[in-house]
C-alpha cells in the first residue's frame, strides 16, 4: 500500500473527490427515510454513509480503513440478500447491479492502484506526497480513484432504485 507523506493513502485532491462521492450515500440515506422502508433495509446504508465519512475525512492506513472496508463489502452483501430474501418488484436486477457494480468497480480500481504501486518511487519528494511528473504515474493513480469513485456513485444509485420498489411494492 502506498502512504504518503501525511500518512494518507491518496493526494488531498483525490480525498476531496472521493470524500463527496462517498456522500452521496447520504442522499440514499435520506430516500430510505422518505420512503419508511424499516431499520432492517435502511442499517446498511446509514452503516456505510458513517464510515465511509469517517474514512476519507482523514484517509490514513489505520482502524478506520480497515472498519469502512469490513462495513461495506458486510453491508453490500447483507443488502443483497434482503433484495432476494423481502424480493420487491425488479429485485433481481437490482441485487445483481449492486454485486456486480461494486465487483467491477473494486476489481478495476485495484488493478491500476497496483499498477501504481510498482511504479511508484518513495524517495522522490514529489511522488511521496501523491503529485506524479510521470503521466503514466498520474494517470494509474487517478484512473484507481475514479474507479473506486464508480463504487459510490453507481451502488448508491441502484440502492436508491431498490429502495424506491420497497416503498412501492411491500409493506414495511
Amino acid at each position: 500500500m502506498i502512504i504518503y507523506k501525511n500518512g494518507w493513502t491518496v493526494n488531498k485532491f483525490q480525498r476531496q473527490y472521493l470524500f463527496a462521492t462517498c456522500n452521496l450515500t447520504c442522499f440514499t440515506s435520506l430516500l430510505a427515510s422518505y420512503m419508511k422502508v424499516g431499520l432492517v433495509k435502511s442499517l446498511p446504508i446509514y452503516s456505510i454513509w458513517f464510515t465511509s465519512i469517517l474514512y476519507w475525512w482523514d484517509p490514513v492506513k489505520g482502524w478506520r480503513r480497515d472498519l469502512d472496508v469490513w462495513v461495506s463489502h458486510s453491508c453490500i452483501g447483507f443488502y443483497t440478500l434482503c433484495l432476494g430474501y423481502y424480493r420487491p418488484r425488479n429485485w433481481l436486477p437490482c441485487a445483481l447491479g449492486i454485486g456486480l457494480s461494486s465487483l467491477l468497480f473494486r476489481t478495476l480500481s485495484m488493478f491500476y492502484y497496483n499498477k501504481l504501486a510498482l511504479l511508484h518511487d518513495n524517495t522522490c519528494s514529489l511522488e511521496s506526497e501523491g503529485i506524479y511528473n510521470c503521466p503514466f504515474k498520474n494517470d494509474y493513480s487517478w484512473k484507481s480513484v475514479l474507479y473506486h469513485s464508480g463504487i459510490h456513485i453507481f451502488t448508491n444509485l441502484i440502492c436508491g432504485v431498490s429502495l424506491y420498489y420497497y416503498g412501492s411494492s411491500i409493506e414495511n
